[in-house]
C-alpha cells in the first residue's frame, strides 16, 4: 500500500491510500485558487474528497498530494 499524510486547515490529518483512488481531478477556482477533486473506489459519490486552495495549508496538501500521484504513476 501506498499512502501519502496530508494535513488541511481545517486541522485536519488524514492518510489516503492512493490504492483506493479512482479519480483525480485538478482545476482553478475564481480568483485562481486551485481545487482537488478526489474519488475513491467505492463510486459513493458522497466519498469525495474535495480541497480548496484558500490558504497556504490547503495549497500545500494538493501540491502534496499531486507530487505523490506524480511519483506513483507509470
Amino acid at each position: 500500500m501506498n499512502f501519502v499524510k496530508i494535513i488541511t486547515s481545517d486541522g485536519e490529518t488524514r492518510w489516503i491510500n492512493l490504492a483506493q483512488v479512482s479519480r483525480v481531478t485538478t482545476a482553478t477556482e475564481s480568483q485562481d485558487e486551485p481545487l482537488l477533486a478526489v474519488m475513491f473506489a467505492d463510486a459513493n459519490p458522497e466519498a469525495v474528497l474535495k480541497i480548496h486552495g484558500t490558504d497556504d495549508v490547503n495549497r500545500e496538501a494538493i501540491r502534496k498530494f499531486t507530487t505523490a500521484l506524480n511519483d506513483s504513476s507509470v
